[in-house]
């Protein structure tokens, strides 16, 4: 009776360590699949901010998204960064999962203006972001800045 309650846990144990990085590849899928949904929702409403508004001078149209990073869990890793970047006159969001590369996402073929560098999310939670289109010396460009007022932002969940 012994020996067949000790070879079950043993056997068990080994199910559980061979299980593991199948188990740490869907967290790692389903924590990148959980951002890449936000990113293709924000890439849309992006797109028809452009489509539908004018670039301004001053504050011209905005656009408040709440960009919502993933908790590690038993079912989702950790989202390392995201960051919204200019690659080629366009912006972009590049995001890292857990120890896996970058993974890349083309958000709208404006290039973007930031109030100082590049915006890196990093942490857990919730973040809230406002994008803005904008004229900057004559040309068309995508803005974006951490959400600080209420005042002119319209509000939208990625």
């Amino acid at each position: 009776m012994i020996v067949r309650l000790v070879l079950a846990v043993v056997i068990a144990a080994a199910l559980i360590g061979a299980s593991m990085p199948g188990i740490r590849t869907v967290r790692a899928d389903h924590a990148d699949a959980t951002v890449a949904r936000q990113l293709d929702t924000l890439s849309t409403r992006l797109q028809a901010m452009v489509e539908r508004d004018d670039p301004a001078v001053g504050p011209g149209a905005q656009l408040r998204v709440d960009v919502r990073l993933p908790h590690r869990s038993f079912t989702r890793s950790r989202i390392r960064s995201l960051s919204i970047t200019t690659d080629s006159n366009a912006t972009v969001a590049t995001w890292r999962v857990g120890d896996r590369g970058q993974t890349r996402r083309r958000l709208v073929g404006l290039p973007l203006r930031t109030t100082g560098t590049d915006l890196t999310l990093r942490g857990a939670g919730t973040h809230r972001l406002v994008f803005g289109y904008r004229l900057d010396d004559g040309r068309m460009v995508v803005t974006v800045r951490r959400f600080k007022s209420d005042a002119g932002a319209t509000v939208d969940h990625a």
